[in-house]
């Protein structure tokens, strides 16, 4: 399907322009401003991705080859402040619909059920895109190291029953709260997500959702490691720590650091999916649609690391052989 001609093909000081009069209270702009930085700041602290960042997902929704089904009127420019009217609702995650309409200039109607959720699935589309296993690149024989792999926890709200203030399964260990969580890994030498998964309940520890049937675990390949943490050490499931370089004070020096750079980069990541806000804040919709938040937001930190803007790289992209972890 292709761009409505009253849309065209959105560069970013068009998307500039349109972000603007999504938001009451900003000041009118032509595409002149695009290039100025207050501009830009200003865009990002209502929308979180730059336009740069959105001209690149938005052309990926509408492209004419994209699985995504889409309706005539979505490629329209009440489509696209619907679109951004997602943007703001996964970036800020007000209150409530009251305040979501009030602050993006729309009835109340049109920013709840699932006039809310619609492109916020198709953002979330977007995954099989960008967030993709390399298949075979992790078969080759100079890749010993693939990924780093975590369990990351999204606070949720939970309903209370007359035996507890919350289901013990839910809980998260590490917020002492209602939770979901998601495995996520990040290529080793490219800034790069290449899995996720879940949702899985708060409770579930890390090493019992790595060693899952159909896992992560199943899927790295025989003689290769993922780098993680000590929580997903495991004495108990055979073969379980084969497929994992833990953190050990035996390594040598480069070694060690740059597992340990690994991990940072792993924490940089958790924390850009965190910036926005509603996986930062108490999660309070229907938990169904929880994945579709996740998957969104991380679709849109990759288009971020993709153009312009990638986590530090952890060595100069040396693969470490199987001699030396």
């Amino acid at each position: 399907m292709k761009l409505s001609a009253a849309v065209g093909a959105l560069t970013p000081s068009e998307i500039l322009v349109r972000g603007f009069e999504v938001i009451p209270g900003l000041p009118d702009i032509d595409e002149e401003h695009h290039e100025e930085q207050h501009f830009i700041d200003l865009f990002k602290a209502f929308f979180g991705p730059t336009p740069t960042t959105v001209s690149w997902v938005w052309a990926d929704i509408a492209e004419e080859e994209s699985n995504i089904v889409l309706h005539k009127s979505d490629l329209t420019e009440q489509g696209f402040k619907g679109f951004l009217r997602a943007l703001h609702f996964l970036w800020a995650y007000p209150k409530n619909a009251t305040i979501l309409a009030y602050t993006t200039r729309v009835k109340k109607g049109q920013v709840e059920g699932e006039k809310l959720w619609y492109w916020v699935k198709i953002i979330a589309g977007l995954k099989v895109k960008v967030i993709i296993w390399p298949e075979q690149e992790y078969k080759r024989s100079d890749r010993y190291i693939l990924l780093t792999v975590d369990g990351v926890d999204f606070r949720t709200w939970e309903k209370s029953t007359n035996d507890s203030n919350m289901d013990p399964k839910t809980m998260s260990h590490k917020y002492k709260h209602g939770a979901l969580k998601y495995e996520i890994g990040i290529d080793a030498y490219e800034a790069k997500i290449v899995w996720i998964s879940g949702p899985k309940r708060g409770a579930m520890g890390d090493r019992e959702i790595f060693a899952e049937d159909g896992g992560l675990r199943e899927k790295v390949p025989e003689g290769k490691v993922v780098v993680c943490d000590r929580v997903y050490t495991d004495k108990k499931t055979a073969g379980n720590n084969a497929k994992l370089a833990l953190p050990s004070l035996a390594d040598p020096g480069p070694l060690f650091e740059f597992k340990s750079k690994l991990r940072a980069r792993q924490e940089s990541l958790n924390g850009r999916l965190k910036d926005f806000r509603i996986l930062d804040a108490t999660y309070h919709h229907d938990p169904k649609n929880h994945v579709f938040v996740l998957e969104a937001v991380a679709v849109l930190v990759q288009y971020a690391m993709d153009h312009g803007h990638p986590i530090f790289p952890a060595n100069t992209g040396d693969h470490y052989p199987d001699s030396d972890v």
